[in-house]
């Protein structure tokens, strides 16, 4: 157990290297959509219960999510403590579900170490979601039920589905891929709380879209994942393991993997089955005998270097992350002049429901609020004043909130373009804050 604590002193410092470049830039430490509101949702629990979110316009459904609740129990100073302390668990737990399995010692430090210095173990760590907790219940669930506590197992697997359903699908798969004693009581306790959660959610939510085909290699632009060195070692380990008895471990990657290319939150699990595939291919890169010892060195060292640049390089990504210091700044100066309900983009919603406004639609809107967002999208880009008129008046709008990206892309090309060619309106509309990249209009009644 002592050969843990390097990859958990690894994994500190992956974790708090973009924490700290965002407090050296003087932008939020919670970063992105998804953190904003997590935070925000555990806040309401610590005020009671949460039945609905009600900082969307007509307010949202709401359904149980225990890392809410997780972050709600803990002082609000250390919220983003909860992601840290979930990704440093993860590690140790999956560092104990590779011995149980019987991996040796070598292997089982590359897979954990190319694991954690991976983009999405960054992400996991440092943002604040409830997928780091998903994937830590995931990798608990299978380690008690390899270690044949199949009550613990059980239990905490119906958790599970709760926090991330698709997480509950690949824990059935690995209990079938590994099958432990007893394995079927856990994948039925696991299975069947999935499928009431996915139809309460269809019921809530509507049929999810899907956005399409995504590359979760960060090298090559995604938000997080792997890097094209693990990817490339993973792609060693393949060949290195299909004439052993672990090329099963290649064969049952294959759905999460391709699962991961249509579904978001898979990537963690895509990753982690490329660091066990990749943990081999660095074996087998180390462990053969090299003609000229000196290729041997340089190619592992060329390796080495690659997979700690791409982690450097996607925490630099983190610090210059959404939302910046300037426009967390500004927006929070303009929140004195907004009055509910709020309209503005969706990728600015975050910041205004933090300060308590209301707003039309946010980032997270769901596949039954396409009429809202056909909505906003009309009041973005009508030059009509009655129509414009209609639809604010429709969903209760007060306030409009206008960011210089907005003007410069975001929303619109011109400065004449749909809404702000209707803002010119002084009998409608009346300019109240303008300063920091930010400015606010009322909605003259």
């Amino acid at each position: 157990m002592r050969r843990v604590w390097l990859p958990l002193v690894l994994a500190v410092v992956v974790i708090v290297l973009p924490l700290a470049l965002r407090v050296t830039a003087g932008a939020p430490v919670q970063m992105g959509v998804d953190g904003a509101y997590h935070v925000r949702m555990a806040e309401a629990w610590r005020s009671g219960l949460v039945m609905s979110d009600p900082l969307v316009a007509g307010g949202r459904p709401y359904l149980l999510q225990p890392y809410h609740i997780l972050i709600a129990l803990s002082p609000s100073i250390l919220s983003v403590v909860v992601p840290a302390v979930s990704a440093l668990a993860l590690v140790w737990i999956l560092w104990c579900l590779l011995g149980a399995k019987g991996c040796p010692m070598r292997r089982r430090w590359l897979v954990v170490c190319l694991f954690v210095l991976s983009p999405v173990f960054m992400l996991l760590g440092a943002s604040s979601s409830p997928l780091s907790l998903a994937v830590l219940v995931s990798i608990a669930v299978v380690w008690l039920a390899v270690r044949g506590r199949v009550w613990r197992s059980g239990i905490v697997g119906a958790l599970l589905p709760l926090i991330d359903v698709w997480s509950a699908v690949v824990v059935v798969l690995a209990l079938f891929a590994l099958r432990p004693r007893r394995w079927g009581r856990v994948a039925l306790v696991v299975g069947a709380g999935a499928l009431v959660v996915a139809v309460v959610q269809l019921v809530l939510f509507g049929v999810p879209v899907f956005s399409g085909l995504q590359v979760y290699v960060a090298d090559t632009g995604a938000s997080s994942g792997a890097s094209v060195f693990g990817v490339a070692l993973a792609l060693i380990g393949v060949v290195a393991m299909w004439r052993s008895a672990a090329r099963n471990v290649a064969g049952w990657s294959l759905p999460v993997l391709v699962g991961a290319l249509f579904v978001q939150s898979l990537v963690p699990f895509a990753v982690l089955a490329l660091s066990v595939l990749g943990g081999y291919g660095a074996a087998w890169l180390v462990e053969r005998e090299w003609s000229l010892r000196v290729v041997r060195q340089v190619s592992l060292i060329a390796v080495a270097c690659g997979v700690l640049f791409s982690v450097l390089s996607f925490a630099v990504v983190l610090a210059h992350a959404d939302p910046s210091a300037g426009l967390a700044r500004g927006v929070e100066r303009a929140s004195l002049f907004l009055s509910d309900v709020v309209l503005t983009h969706p990728s600015v919603a975050a910041l205004v429901e933090g300060q308590g406004r209301v707003v039309v639609v946010d980032a997270l809107a769901a596949p039954r609020q396409a009429s809202r967002l056909a909505d906003v999208g009309r009041m973005f880009g009508s030059r009509s004043l009655e129509e414009t008129s209609g639809l604010l008046s429709k969903w209760g709008v007060s306030s409009i909130l206008v960011t210089d990206e907005m003007r410069q892309g975001l929303v619109w090309q011109g400065p004449e373009d749909g809404l702000l060619f209707v803002l010119g309106n002084n009998e409608t509309f009346k300019s109240v804050y303008r300063g920091d990249g930010v400015e606010v209009w009322t909605v003259l009644r």
